[in-house]
């Protein structure tokens, strides 16, 4: 699923909006998720005059390939991959919802949801694809190297905000991550290298790891360290942010106005020495 969409980014480098299209639908046949990020790279491609050629390979390889189970199971299709919401209670808001000690938030479930705790997941699932959405309108107008940064941002805040995350999810953002600030991804990748170490030392009774199913164990031992990658996450679009504002003093958080650049044309090595000057402008020490 990265992969694809890591191939699907680097092709907006390249003004390939047919290529693009086609590798995020991949991505999206692996995982419904990427389908968050479409936003971005429709907005991308429509600002270009392009949309239509990113758009038809899409939409062609999602119909063709999701066809067998559209057409043979729709409602288990629907419920399985569409209505997918995770494991609820073990991550970032949710998790703290069930520390409260309220029995409205006290389960642990990826369907036996109470009604408050569907209201809450419903909630922050709409706020995640309302921001990831104005992300995408804001910076439809910057380069490529914006864009990706983009798709860096709207990760941070599905990471923040989701009601529930599993623990190989950590791999979804990082390639994203390190081009929008390697300090950043330094410092998530320790902590959530620290997560997934007690998340596998402790489900599988201690090193070696030769058995893990963590679903039928309890959670309250590994749980509590999924708080120090949400953490680094909440601190660094803080610091990204307040960067962004130094850098211009105009930026508004609350608008709907495009935020502009002068656009520039980088060579491949160009393109990376861009990224990493400008990650650490906006990086504070």
């Amino acid at each position: 699923m990265v992969m694809f969409l890591f191939i699907a980014s680097v092709m907006l480098f390249r003004e390939k909006p047919a290529l693009c299209g086609l590798f995020l639908a991949l991505s999206c046949q692996i995982k419904i998720i990427p389908l968050l990020l479409f936003p971005i790279f429709f907005f991308f491609w429509l600002s270009r005059g392009a949309v239509v050629s990113f758009l038809l390979p899409f939409a062609l390889s999602s119909v063709v390939l999701w066809s067998e189970a559209l057409l043979k199971f729709p409602m288990f299709f629907i419920k399985n991959v569409f209505s997918y919401g995770g494991l609820y209670g073990v991550w970032g808001i949710t998790y703290w919802l069930r520390l409260t000690g309220w029995s409205s938030f006290g389960t642990v479930s990826d369907e036996s949801l109470t009604p408050s705790q569907r209201i809450v997941g419903l909630v922050l699932k709409a706020f995640i694809v309302a921001c990831v959405f104005l992300l995408a309108w804001r910076r439809r107008k910057l380069d490529a190297d914006g864009a990706v940064r983009s798709i860096g941002y709207a990760w941070i805040i599905f990471f923040i905000f989701s009601p529930a995350v599993a623990p190989q999810y950590m791999v979804w953002l990082m390639p994203f991550l390190v081009l929008l600030s390697p300090l950043l991804f330094a410092y998530l990748t320790l902590a959530s290298s620290l997560f997934l170490f007690f998340f596998y030392n402790i489900n599988s009774d201690a090193f070696p790891w030769y058995f893990v199913l963590s679903k039928y164990r309890p959670n309250s031992d590994w749980v509590p360290w999924s708080l120090w990658p949400w953490a680094i996450l909440i601190a660094g679009i803080i610091v990204l942010w307040k960067g962004a504002v130094r850098s211009e003093s105009s930026l508004s958080l609350f608008s709907f106005e495009p935020i502009l650049v002068k656009p520039v044309s980088h060579t491949p090595q160009e393109t990376v020495t861009s990224l990493r000057s400008s990650t650490e402008s906006a990086e504070v020490s």
